[in-house]
């Protein structure tokens, strides 16, 4: 089923995609057609294990697929794609010991544009998911941070798609969706309990059992 359709210059294309993450096993997702263009925003919702994770994995080139996928021109995941897509895990995205400053730096290494300095990359995008001066600098465990942190790597260095898995609906979370959209960049995010974010983003794409609905 195809969610929308797009303009050539269209940030993410798939048609017919499938991931089977075992050989002869019913596929994770299925003949997925979906356009996402430059200003979008796409919603993935449906029960746990529906395979919306699966689908962002796929856009960010982590696992094999069948089908035809191309996000910003290219081959998901390779390094020219990669330095461009924002990622926002669900889970702790990154090792023990590590402050919310030092993770974001590490990625605005790989991803930094623009005529700004790192240092002044990294701060905007920590005050921009919510983390202040005072806790950026503190190795911490504690959810939220965790969770702001996942935000702030995602939208660091203005990348032109930001993929968010399960994205906790703070404030900041609205105002940067708001801002990737505005600048013409795209997001999609996946989420059991959306919230706000149908309007947020704009569109729905509803998965049962690994089709869309």
């Amino acid at each position: 089923m195809t969610t929308a359709a797009g303009p050539s210059d269209a940030l993410v294309i798939a048609e017919s995609l499938q991931v089977v993450y075992q050989r002869g096993a019913t596929p994770a997702i299925d003949e997925i057609d979906l356009t996402v263009a430059p200003g979008e925003g796409l919603l993935v919702v449906g029960e746990p294990g529906s395979g919306k994770s699966t689908l962002l994995r796929a856009l960010l080139g982590l696992i094999r697929f069948g089908g035809a996928l191309t996000v910003l021109g290219g081959y998901p995941g390779t390094p020219a794609v990669a330095a461009h897509v924002g990622w926002g895990p669900q889970g702790k995205g990154f090792a023990d010991g590590q402050s919310p400053r030092s993770v974001v730096e590490m990625v605005a290494r790989l991803r930094r544009t623009g005529s700004d300095t790192l240092a002044a990359t990294v701060a905007r995008a920590l005050e921009d998911a919510g983390i202040e001066a005072t806790v950026a600098d503190r190795v911490t465990n504690d959810v939220e941070i965790v969770r702001r942190t996942s935000l702030a790597c995602a939208v660091v260095g203005d990348p032109r798609l930001v993929v968010l898995d399960d994205p906790w609906e703070f404030e900041e979370t609205v105002a940067a969706i708001s801002a990737v959209r505005a600048r013409g960049g795209a997001v999609v995010a996946a989420s059991n309990d959306p919230g706000g974010l149908p309007s947020l983003l704009g569109r729905t794409l509803t998965l049962v059992d690994g089709v869309a609905a």
